[in-house]
């Protein structure tokens, strides 16, 4: 099958959606898909077609002729949305909680600027496709696809995989334990580790 990306990061050293985004499209092409890649900032990676510049998505499109397109954080119109991080609109009324005070009406300010208004305009345009499917990569975005206008039977929620090759919870059970002595916490105790530069945001 000969599949079309659209996305804005396509960094071989990218974090969260970037990377997955990578090891998505290479996971495709060694199973013996034609994948082809459009990004406003993009490594070339072998086995795959890359184009930069997401303006030129029209173009490339007639040019590579795919059987399918996939859209990455709604890019432009496609067959496929891929959901990482939600919908922009509500994406500001849930970020505007972590806030209060003057940074709180200082964000309210900048989310009513063009920028937000153009974003937000775009994405209910394309979530009002009656042909296109959405895959939220979790219950939360999957919410807020339908509050801002998705079809109920075109959202599909879609976890992101994981690798069991690094993640191997049961041969950790050593490094585990001394990390347990190291804090002085006991064996029974249920421990999270939560990283973030916005708790209140990260809920």
């Amino acid at each position: 099958m000969r599949l079309l990306f659209y996305t804005r990061i396509f960094r071989l050293a990218g974090t969260g959606a970037e990377d997955y985004a990578v090891k998505l499209c290479k996971g495709l092409a060694d199973r013996g898909h034609e994948v082809h890649v459009i990004a406003d900032d993009i490594d070339a990676v072998e086995g795959l077609h890359t184009y930069a510049d997401t303006s030129g998505i029209t173009q490339i499109r007639e040019q590579v002729n795919p059987d399918m397109t996939v859209d990455w954080q709604f890019v432009h119109r496609a067959d496929v949305h891929r959901m990482g991080s939600g919908v922009h609109a509500s994406f500001i009324r849930y970020s505007l909680d972590a806030y209060s005070g003057a940074s709180r009406f200082y964000k309210q300010l900048r989310y009513q600027g063009r920028k937000h208004r153009d974003i937000i305009a775009r994405q209910q345009q394309l979530l009002a496709d009656p042909d296109a499917l959405f895959l939220p990569n979790s219950q939360f975005c999957a919410g807020q696809a339908l509050e801002n206008g998705a079809r109920q039977e075109h959202v599909v929620t879609l976890h992101n995989g994981v690798d069991t090759n690094h993640y191997q919870p049961t041969q950790e059970d050593a490094s585990r334990q001394a990390l347990r002595h190291a804090w002085r916490v006991q064996v029974d105790v249920v421990v999270f580790l939560f990283v973030a530069h916005n708790l209140r945001l990260k809920n």
